[in-house]
């Protein structure tokens, strides 16, 4: 009887785990792509923010503020452009629609009183706060 209810048992659990060891053929193959592209997209579209804070500062020129923005962008077509291929999106409606739920522009970061947006998750925090109130990440002095 107990033989029975060990070999029972490690046919569950093989039973139970399987699905783990399994790929779903193109389903997956298609949802981790999409899950890269849509990652990429996210640390393009914060590359972008991230030129237009620094320029907004006067850390860079009108000359590579461009030439940058410009590769930025093209970048970001791209991998929009991949997605639209999985999705079937239009791709300036989303590129524009991402950026605008990123917050607004980089003169407002700048003046006084205006919201902090956190560089890893997005979330809107207040002007004067120290650490981000969604992921707990520490906004840089400026």
């Amino acid at each position: 009887m107990t033989t029975f209810a060990i070999i029972f048992g490690f046919g569950l659990i093989a039973w139970v785990i399987s699905p783990l060891f399994k790929k779903s053929g193109q389903v997956f193959e298609v949802h981790s792509q999409a899950a890269d592209l849509e990652d990429m997209k996210s640390r393009v579209y914060h590359n972008i923010k991230d030129l237009e804070f620094d320029y907004a500062l006067g850390r860079l020129s009108e000359q590579d503020f461009q030439t940058i923005r410009i590769a930025f962008t093209q970048e970001a077509t791209q991998v929009v452009a991949r997605l639209e291929q999985l999705q079937k999106h239009d791709l300036d409606a989303l590129i524009a629609q991402d950026l605008k739920k990123m917050g607004d522009g980089p003169a407002a970061a700048v003046a006084a009183g205006a919201p902090k947006f956190c560089m890893d998750c997005g979330h809107k925090n207040p002007a004067k706060a120290k650490f981000c109130s969604a992921c707990g990440e520490k906004f840089e002095e400026i």
